[in-house]
């Protein structure tokens, strides 16, 4: 199942908000880009990045925390901190500063709203306009996406004609296999019952 995941934004707190933008430059009264003759991370407090805990999250994080060294800043990094919502419990707390998140994620998950939008970009400015009601920002999305889908074996598919997510209702029932948040999100199983009307499904924590 492909859910609304737009990207990856970096939720930090509006206090460390500058230091993100001061690593992009600044702009003089014409616009332009202009480079500050002091590294971005001098004299300034070190920042605490944590990941989820799986490996896509674990790369994402190395990523962030290199990107930011290379620009004067020090980095401490927390991995495999929990899933989302333990993850977010830690940046509100105040236990990191910043971490890698899907907007997708950050809609349905964090905010808890149960919207399709359609729309990679809608996506991203809900998830944006949330954090902003948070006193917290996000970066940009990155240019890429991440979504997810339900994978069966090619011969099972060949045999009950599975081609699309809707499809899976013509079986009598199936089991799937998922992590153990997955069950209850809308970007998950819960989601596939109420938007595709599966409800075939005999659900297996992995």
């Amino acid at each position: 199942m492909y859910r609304s995941r737009a990207g990856l934004a970096l939720a930090t707190a509006l206090t460390l908000g500058a230091l993100f933008l001061a690593a992009c430059g600044g702009s003089d009264t014409n616009g332009s880009t202009q480079s500050s003759s002091a590294p971005p991370g001098k004299d300034m407090p070190a920042v605490t990045i944590g990941t989820k805990d799986f490996t896509e999250e674990f790369i994402l994080g190395e990523l962030y925390a290199r990107a930011l060294r290379a620009e004067g800043y020090t980095v401490n990094l927390k991995r495999n901190i929990g899933p989302t919502e333990i993850v977010d419990k830690a940046l509100t707390g105040g236990k990191i500063d910043a971490y890698p998140e899907y907007t997708g994620e950050t809609v349905a998950t964090v905010a808890g709203k149960n919207v399709l939008t359609g729309s990679a970009e809608k996506t991203a400015q809900l998830a944006k306009d949330f954090y902003a009601k948070r006193g917290q920002v996000v970066s940009a999305p990155t240019p890429f996406e991440n979504v997810d889908a339900i994978g069966v074996l090619k011969g099972y598919a060949s045999q009950h004609g599975l081609q699309t997510l809707e499809d899976l209702k013509k079986l009598p029932s199936f089991t799937l296999g998922a992590r153990p948040e997955f069950k209850d999100r809308f970007v998950g199983f819960a989601g596939m019952r109420k938007v595709y009307g599966i409800d075939n499904a005999t659900y297996r924590q992995l």
